[in-house]
Order: C-alpha cells, then sequence, then structure tokens
C-alpha cells in the first residue's frame, strides 16, 4: 500500500519523503505475521509510514511511546502528541496493523516474547537512552533502523559509531538521515 498522496499535508513529522519511503520499503519487507517495533511516535508519520508497508506484507506495527513532556529547541513534545498521532492513525483505519503501547521503551522490553524483523528508533536523543533503546531492543532482531545519524544529534551518532565499531554491525542502508544497521554476526 503506497503512501497517500496526502500523507505530508496530513500527518506533522520529522521524516522526509524519501526517509518515509525507507521505512514504508523496510516494512514492507517483513514477512507475515513478523514484529516491527517503533520507538517514538511523535504524531504518527514513522508509524503510518511503516504501517502502510506492513500492511502488504501482514506484519504488525508495535508503536512504543509514553509521551512525555519535554521540549527540544523550539519543539514541545507532550501527550497533546498522543492525541494527533491517534487521531492520524484512525484517518488512515491503521489500527488493524498498529498496536500502541504507551509506556517507556524500557519498559516494554523487559517483557517481550517475540521475535522481531525490525526495530526502528526514534525516541530520546539522549546518548543513554539511545545505548539502553538499541542494546536492549537489538537483542531481539538482525536490522535496526536509526534516526538522525547525520551528525546533528550528538547522543545517536555516538550509539551508531559504537554499534558499527563492534563489528557486529553495519551499515546496509543510509538515507538523508537514517542509518539501517544489519547484524554481521551473532
Amino acid at each position: 500500500m503506497p503512501l497517500p498522496d496526502d500523507f505530508f499535508t496530513t500527518v506533522h513529522g520529522f521524516l522526509s519523503l524519501p526517509e518515509a519511503q525507507l521505512l514504508h520499503d523496510l516494512a514492507a519487507g517483513v514477512p507475515v505475521g513478523g514484529n516491527i517495533i517503533e520507538i517514538g511516535a511523535y504524531q504518527g508519520r514513522s508509524t503510518c509510514a511503516l504501517a502502510f508497508g506492513a500492511k502488504e506484507g501482514g506484519a504488525n506495527v508495535y508503536s512504543i511511546d509514553h509521551h512525555p513532556t519535554y521540549k527540544v529547541d523550539d519543539v514541545k513534545f507532550s501527550m497533546n502528541d498522543n492525541q494527533a498521532y491517534m487521531h492520524n492513525i484512525a484517518h488512515y483505519n491503521l489500527g488493524d496493523i498498529v498496536r500502541t503501547i504507551n509506556l517507556p521503551s524500557d519498559k516494554v522490553w523487559q517483557v517481550w516474547l517475540d521475535n522481531v524483523a525490525l526495530v526502528w528508533i526514534d525516541g530520546d536523543h539522549n546518548y543513554e537512552q539511545v545505548k539502553r533503546d538499541f542494546e536492549h531492543w537489538s537483542m531481539f532482531t538482525d536490522t535496526v533502523a536509526l534516526h538522525d545519524t547525520a551528525g546533528f544529534h550528538p547522543g545517536v551518532q555516538g550509539v551508531l559509531v559504537e554499534a558499527l565499531a563492534t563489528g557486529e554491525w553495519i551499515v546496509e542502508k543510509f538515507v538523508d538521515s537514517i542509518s539501517v544497521l544489519k547484524r554481521v554476526s551473532k
């Protein structure tokens, strides 16, 4: 299911069109019944892109964001974003694909039992949290996509550099500011 024509005018977010298309394509490649984990949803632009792709292949999207209140530069994040997120999921009829989890990601990974085909990390950009998200959720998958790896967010960039330095991960694709990491050994 391709991205709708009104997608970028309807759903506010920080993904470019090529990034949204990449997430769509990654999700479309997840087999029937496969699971996609999204950490950080904001108002659902990445969620919808993943869900449109997942709908093609029959996968599930688990979107994790507890919508804490904080401010980055001139952008304020809060539970109000959850309302917009829910509206966007409903607007595009993606509720059958997306399972919303309003908890911090570190609370969810502790009880997660299923395999994961793809992890998309775009939550808290502080180094410690990105590192926790990467370490915890990469245990379940061999494919992790990280947003904001173009050098403007030192916490995300630090985790990317460390992951690559282990020799366990390589950058399979890079689009705008998304790095898609593939595990080369386990």
